[in-house]
């Protein structure tokens, strides 16, 4: 499924700048010391962004760029700070850093030193693609809205799970570990933290997520309809290809590869940064033609931004771990303000909101939307909450629960595709 016009940007790049205005060059081969032109680039876009002024230009060559972007000022009314890609070419802003020097421990588990850790938010990508943090039972495709989880058996409930398929794991092995479920009538999915295991039961006991004192009725385990869950987190259940686990004690990051695979000869990445660009508090700023990957993008409080033909995959992750009707977290593209537009734009791929916009008549228009939710939250694809907000000419599908929350007053929602929703709960 495609966007209707995601080329809007190439069209842009023939237009005019601002009279006086200055246009930098930004590439993976230049040198933050140099003039920024197009003979001397800059070598990172966060250059640019310190010293352009109303009416500049960053223009940015193709490669790989691992920073978070920050204006230091705003543009103005026909004068907009604008980065866009160098015509006919494509950057990328990635989230992670290179994680490097990796040693075998056994087999085909290898270690690396890794300094920096989001705790529940961390994510590691091989080769561009997500992997996968150790759990039970392990994933065996590549569809996060494929739980692929284990039903729990009759006799659990409000305080404990029980499953005799659970593996040979001694007594407390799960402890620490995140528990993810989906029970009752599937409304949500909720999470907590594993406070012991009874190896001789197969009995997972958990501590219910801060402020839920009890799971209700349509959520509960010990409701007659039963339900699934997973476990993740738990280093030991390193155990097929791709799956990984951070030891913050250590400070080393473990994974493992395919028979035979050397992680030294390939591209390791673990998320160091949630954003690609931070334009909170920033008014007519534009954005164009940028692929991101591993991060997003935070319009906190702008005013009249504007983000053009951006394709942003995995923008979002969470382990989870106190989560019940919300995962507590905002997650996703954050909109909030005033008259900013998100447009011609792939957005895919979030444990929680694709797009949550907020604000006033702000807008979301001929973008597609896909994979989100993975957690089967009370997020969505696309979350409304504002003031005569405008969602037009959108494809929004495949996601844990709604496709679209709208909330908030004189909102316009038209021509939208929609579907494929309530993959994972039942509400």
């Amino acid at each position: 499924m495609m966007m209707r016009s995601i080329g809007m940007g190439v069209v842009l790049s023939c237009l005019p700048a601002a009279a006086g205005a200055a246009t930098y060059v930004v590439s993976p081969a230049g040198d933050d010391g140099a003039p920024g032109d197009r003979g001397a680039p800059f070598r990172t876009i966060g250059k640019a962004a310190v010293v352009m002024v109303a009416g500049d230009t960053c223009l940015v060559r193709a490669g790989v760029y691992r920073e978070t972007v920050v204006p230091a000022q705003s543009g103005e009314k026909g004068k907009p700070l604008t980065f866009r890609n160098w015509p006919g070419e494509r950057p990328q802003i990635v989230g992670g850093d290179l994680v490097t020097g990796w040693e075998r421990v056994k087999g085909d588990v290898w270690r690396a030193p890794m300094s920096w850790d989001l705790g529940k938010n961390n994510h590691v990508f091989i080769d561009g693609k997500p992997g996968q943090e150790a759990r039970w039972p392990s994933k065996t495709n590549d569809d996060p809205l494929d739980w692929e989880a284990v039903d729990f058996d009759k006799g659990s409930c409000n305080e404990f799970l029980l499953c005799a398929e659970l593996p040979d794991r001694p007594d407390g092995y799960w402890k620490g570990a995140t528990l993810w479920v989906l029970a009752g009538a599937k409304w949500t999915s909720w999470s907590t933290i594993v406070t012991d295991y009874v190896a001789a039961e197969k009995k997972i006991l958990f501590g219910l997520p801060p402020k839920q004192g009890s799971i209700s009725t349509n959520m509960s385990p010990a409701e007659r309809r039963g339900g699934f869950f997973y476990l993740v987190g738990a280093k030991g259940e390193l155990d097929s290809p791709g799956e990984w686990a951070y030891d913050a004690a250590e400070k080393m990051l473990y994974l493992v590869t395919e028979p035979g695979v050397d992680p030294n000869d390939r591209r390791i990445e673990a998320k160091r940064r949630r954003n690609a660009f931070e334009l909170s508090k920033r008014s007519y700023v534009h954005v164009m033609g940028f692929d991101v990957l591993g991060a997003s993008l935070a319009l906190y409080g702008s005013r009249h931004c504007l983000v053009q033909d951006v394709k942003a995959t995995w923008i979002s992750h969470t382990r989870g771990g106190s989560t019940g009707y919300g995962l507590k977290e905002d997650l996703g593209i954050i909109v909030t303000g005033e008259h900013n537009t998100i447009r011609d734009s792939e957005v895919s791929y979030s444990a929680g909101n694709g797009i949550k916009l907020n604000g006033y008549r702000n807008a979301v228009v001929n973008c597609w939307v896909h994979h989100t939710d993975y957690t089967g939250s009370y997020d969505a694809p696309i979350k409304m909450w504002g003031t005569e907000l405008l969602l037009s000419h959108n494809t929004i599908h495949d996601t844990g629960r709604d496709c679209v929350q709208p909330s908030g007053q004189g909102h316009i929602i038209e021509y939208n595709n929609i579907f494929r929703m309530g993959r994972l709960d039942h509400d």
